[in-house]
């Protein structure tokens, strides 16, 4: 994964390097790619969802935007 994730962040630098769009759009347009690839693997999503949630602040937050939500 961290090749593919390279990949986008060179591909990105051209993009910027080559200055026919914004940092802007380039960022935007990289973040989004980026945040593909997890969400292509339902193993990928499991493992980065339940890393997230073994830390106790993590959890906290979560917690505090789920009542925020909520009403």
């Amino acid at each position: 994964m961290a090749e593919i994730q390279l990949s986008k962040a060179a591909e990105a630098f051209s993009r910027a390097a080559g200055g026919k769009q914004s940092i802007h759009a380039v960022l935007h347009h990289l973040f989004l790619r980026a945040a593909e690839e997890p969400g292509r693997s339902p193993d990928l999503a499991r493992a980065l969802i339940s890393s997230f949630l073994a830390s106790a602040s993590v959890r906290k937050i979560i917690a505090h935007n789920r009542k925020k939500a909520a009403g």
